[in-house]
């Protein structure tokens, strides 16, 4: 991650922005990875290297149920504890960094069945949440109840 392209740049300031400002923030897979490397090294002093490792096996394409953290914001989010989604990443947390993080104030309130952080979120904020998953590949009509979520709290925002 290191040699980072330049859109990769860019979307990691806005998540430093959107995290120092209050902004409502919604990363998805490259996303969350990109959101989380920004608080490890600008809030927690870790290198940028040590933050993801590629993950034991890609979930590209795959399906994983995701259980969340009973009364985070991922759960109210998702409007309950459990869900199937879809994924297309092969990075994932390191397992070594999130002890760290977490004292730094970062939360992870979803696993999948292994117990692999699949969700970050930052308390205390009014929307700051990611997934290695992407929502915005739900089938159906609807939107995806998080993408939902984080709407309403950009809407909120702009009219608070």
């Amino acid at each position: 991650m290191t040699n980072r392209r330049p859109s990769e740049t860019g979307i990691t300031a806005a998540a430093g922005i959107a995290r120092r400002a209050g902004i409502p923030l919604l990363g998805t897979c490259g996303g969350m990875q990109l959101a989380v490397t920004e608080f490890a090294t600008e809030v927690a002093g870790l290198a940028e290297e040590e933050v993801l490792v590629p993950l034991s096996c890609s979930v590209g394409g795959d399906e994983c149920v995701v259980s969340a953290t009973k009364g985070s914001l991922f759960a109210r989010a998702l409007g309950g504890e459990r869900t199937t989604e879809r994924y297309h990443c092969s990075y994932g947390l390191n397992p070594a960094t999130t002890q760290r993080l977490t004292e730094h104030g970062l939360r992870f309130t979803g696993f999948d069945e292994d117990q692999v952080v699949r969700v970050a979120e930052l308390p205390g904020h009014p929307f700051f949440l990611g997934t290695l998953f992407q929502p915005e590949l739900a089938d159906g009509a609807e939107p995806h109840p998080i993408i939902r979520a984080w709407a309403a709290a950009a809407a909120a925002r702009r009219h608070g």
